[in-house]
């Protein structure tokens, strides 16, 4: 008898959207035998909730258990109580499953708790629960080859990896550890889990409340009560939690005054809906940022000027933390976690594919774009066809030419490599004028078209169109700093209701 087809098996790092519509993908391939490793009790990622956050005390046991925590300095929540998404809920929808089939009356900016009910739905849909393993930890990814003959010991290295996982919680990051072997690894996770905190000089001297917006909860926290905040940062993370200050006028009594400082504040600056906080002294615009600490409770902005406060927070963003990597022995990417903010990995072909180990892949590593959703979506179907053969990568030496000239166009227009992974950059610098939404959208969906040569070119523009107009309605609100009002439109108007993001139309 002859022996049966060596399946490819495949490791996912996470179980969050990314990872779920890998594996809805990858496990429609019989061929494959697909394994996601999630470190949360559940599905959802960074879209289920936590409460567990480094500055509340209550917690501090809780980081000699947390496996998680000892691995990346940080717990895994990053959401706060009362936030709603950004983007309207059909820009989250994946093929062949609608928001609407789990709820008919959805509102257009949804929740956690709603988008949480959507991924249930999605899992349970193509019963993607089987291939996932909870609370486990992915310690390390290792090159089988690289290992030395003592790493060998009790492991599998007849594949390309060998994964090495722990418990998230109790023992520690060297017991009870499990090895298993892999050929392909596909990275869904790790983005917004260790936050970016930029380096203030004298900060030793502060002695107020310092959080990062990783770490915010509610407005009613002790600390902001009766407190005079800075909030440092000028990004989207920044307005949002603004509008969480503001969007309650029975809020206004709970805190003294909020302060926004950043060298980027245009927006908010000339908003409509923050003007009478403004005016009122409840909010106050500081253009510049903060240059040193200077007292106890005193810092000295970059004008000069000096101020009073109680509670400093970040909404500095993240740092791409990768740390089951071992960048020495393996030498798979090049990453440094004090250049470029932490934020740059490579070298990447349409920053994705690792160039030097084509066998791992990165997963909707693209930021703030409304596309956050549709892009991982079609590179895990290129996945999938890559493995089947029906489709190919160019050779390293034009993937590597590729990256080279990303790279150098990037730092020409924007002069560091901190934003490469910003994929609607177009808007900030107009020279980038070949790095926008709809380009990453039409390269994607032409590349999967080798694969699907009687699409449906018809359906997929109107679905372009529909996805470029509502942008461009809720992008004028929050270009006039209306990040209260933006959300209460009704985008229907631009996209149909009934429209389906399916599969007939790459």
């Amino acid at each position: 008898m002859e022996n049966s087809k060596q399946k490819r098996r495949i490791c996912i790092i996470g179980a969050g959207p990314r990872g779920l519509v890998a594996l809805r993908h990858l496990t429609s391939d019989s061929d494959n035998e697909v394994v996601a490793f999630e470190a949360k009790d559940d599905i959802g990622g960074l879209w289920y909730y936590q409460d567990a956050n480094t500055v509340d005390p209550k917690y501090e046991r809780l980081r000699s258990e947390d496996n998680f925590y000892k691995l990346y300095g940080s717990f895994q929540g990053s959401l706060y109580e009362d936030l709603t998404t950004n983007i309207p809920y059909f820009y989250m929808e994946f093929k062949d499953f609608s928001y609407r089939d789990i709820e008919k009356d959805i509102p257009i900016f949804i929740n956690p708790k709603q988008y949480k009910a959507y991924m249930d739905g999605y899992a349970a849909k193509f019963n993607l629960r089987p291939h996932i393993h909870f609370n486990t930890l992915v310690k390390s990814v290792r090159l089988s080859k690289n290992l030395t003959e003592e790493e060998r010991k009790n492991k599998d290295t007849s594949r390309k990896f060998v994964v090495t996982t722990v418990a998230s919680r109790g023992g520690t990051l060297t017991e009870d550890e499990k090895y298993h072997s892999f050929d392909y690894i596909i990275v869904a996770s790790g983005q917004y889990t260790v936050p970016y905190i930029p380096h203030l000089q004298n900060m030793e001297n502060f002695k107020g409340i310092t959080i990062h917006c990783k770490d915010f909860r509610t407005t009613k926290s002790e600390f902001f009560h009766k407190k005079k905040i800075l909030i440092l940062g000028g990004g989207a993370s920044a307005y949002d939690l603004v509008s969480q200050f503001f969007k309650d006028e029975n809020n206004l009594e709970n805190f003294d005054k909020l302060i926004v400082c950043s060298k980027k504040l245009g927006h908010i600056a000339t908003s409509d809906d923050f003007k009478k906080y403004v005016e009122m002294g409840k909010l106050v615009i500081k253009h510049g940022t903060i240059k040193q600490i200077i007292g106890p409770h005193q810092i000295e902005y970059s004008d000069g000027q000096t101020e009073e406060i109680d509670t400093l927070m970040y909404a500095t963003g993240y740092k791409l933390y990768l740390p089951f990597f071992d960048f020495e022995k393996d030498k798979i990417l090049d990453y440094s976690p004090t250049e470029n903010r932490g934020m740059f990995i490579g070298p990447l072909y349409k920053k994705f594919v690792a160039i030097r180990e084509p066998s791992i892949f990165f997963l909707g590593f693209i930021e703030q774009t409304t596309l956050v959703h549709i892009i991982p979506e079609l590179q895990s179907m290129i996945i999938k066809y890559l493995l089947q053969g029906k489709l190919s990568l160019p050779s390293q030496e034009e993937m590597f030419a590729g990256f080279e000239e990303e790279v150098r166009k990037h730092l020409e227009i924007v002069g560091d490599l901190a934003h490469f992974f910003v994929i609607n950059l177009a808007k900030h610098y107009p020279a980038f004028d070949t790095c926008t939404e709809g380009t990453e959208w039409r390269f994607y969906r032409n590349w999967l078209s080798q694969c699907y040569p009687n699409n449906d070119l018809e359906k997929a523009e109107q679905f372009t169109k529909m996805i470029v107009e509502t942008k461009k309605a809720f992008e004028k609100e929050k270009k006039l700093g209306n990040y209260l009002t933006y959300k209460n439109h009704d985008y229907f108007e631009f996209y149909s209701k009934d429209f389906r993001n399916t599969t007939e139309f790459i």
